[in-house]
């Protein structure tokens, strides 16, 4: 459990990274109408695979901060292992990145985004490459390893061994507006991670994009270009979808409308401007994290009440979506 917890810190990013990942998985199998004991099948072998690249790229990203880590007494439970055990630990968790793909027996797209996954987590963080110091590099391979990649192989997950490759010829705009979101949602992710960090990052003398350009300068982009572009990309992204989930932007728009609810209503326009500056700065996780996988899992549903077991499977594996959801409630309750 130490080795969960403390040296790949499975509680910071198991519902972060894995569960919207799933989301599209179901949406792949409701698209191409996979057969649910295909599905739980190649979930079998998915989730440990993803668990394993995640953990993958924080021991690197953790082994490659030991020094810097220990001048600002950041903690970094890597420094208490010796070396061996630090090698022992990158090679278990990329045996378990890889072994599950002999079973899923991917394409050779699927292969050449894991190697280009693996290749930026060394450049974001080993010298000399070091993007991690190299300001809007940083926050590009970021990104790249932690949203666009992850995702865009999820959605290949079926495309060799069921045959349903995406067309990319006539999917080119649904692809477009997939990608382009991605990257919003990484730069600002990414560099909320680091405000949240710049105090530590400037003592160690790392030049992220927020200590480069400034905390406040970096929290303008997010609420005044990323942000408004994140919003618009997902409103066109959900039209596209719609094609195949015929009511899938009301639910999005549902979900704003239960974010309004929950952010004080009519209050947000009497705020402060301070205030307002930091208040919606994380919301879109919320849905691509908790309402986006329980979606796609309705529709299943609505197909074939069979599917009913994804909702149940997903529930054990991500009851953080369920305590969220029920927390937002009683905060909208109270506001009545």
């Amino acid at each position: 459990m130490n080795f969960l917890s403390k040296y790949i810190r499975l509680s910071n990013w198991w519902h972060y990274k894995i569960a919207h990942l799933m989301g599209f998985l179901y949406l792949i199998a409701f698209i191409y109408h996979i057969p649910i004991a295909e599905v739980f099948r190649v979930m079998a072998f998915f989730i440990p695979a993803a668990f394993g690249m995640a953990a993958l790229g924080y021991l690197i990203n953790d082994w490659a901060d030991i020094r810097t880590d220990r001048l600002t007494s950041k903690k970094n439970y890597l420094s208490t292992l010796p070396p061996l055990k630090v090698i022992l630990s990158l090679l278990l968790v990329l045996i378990i990145a890889i072994t599950p793909w002999f079973f899923l027996k991917p394409c050779k797209l699927i292969i050449y985004m894991l190697i280009l996954q693996v290749v930026f987590y060394i450049l974001y963080s080993i010298p000399p490459f070091r993007f991690k110091n190299r300001g809007f590099l940083g926050i590009l391979a970021d990104a790249f390893y932690g949203h666009i990649i992850p995702v865009f192989v999820t959605i290949n997950l079926f495309s060799c061994h069921v045959g349903t490759e995406p067309d990319f010829s006539v999917e080119i705009k649904l692809f477009t507006a997939l990608f382009t979101l991605l990257l919003m949602k990484g730069f600002r992710n990414i560099m909320l991670h680091q405000m949240a960090d710049r105090k530590c990052d400037k003592k160690a003398g790392i030049k992220t994009f927020v200590v480069k350009y400034g905390g406040i300068f970096s929290l303008n982009v997010i609420n005044r270009i990323l942000l408004p572009l994140e919003v618009a990309f997902l409103l066109w992204l959900s039209f596209y979808i719609s094609v195949f989930l015929a009511v899938f932007p009301w639910f999005l728009f549902a979900f704003f409308i239960f974010t309004y609810m929950k952010f004080s209503m009519w209050l947000l326009f009497v705020l402060p401007k301070v205030q307002l500056r930091f208040k919606f700065l994380y919301f879109l996780n919320d849905f691509y994290e908790d309402w986006f996988p329980f979606i796609v899992i309705g529709f299943l549903i609505k197909i074939n009440p069979i599917n009913i077991l994804f909702l149940i499977v997903h529930m054990v594996l991500f009851p953080k979506s369920l305590f969220n959801f029920v927390a937002d409630l009683k905060t909208i309750y109270k506001k009545f």
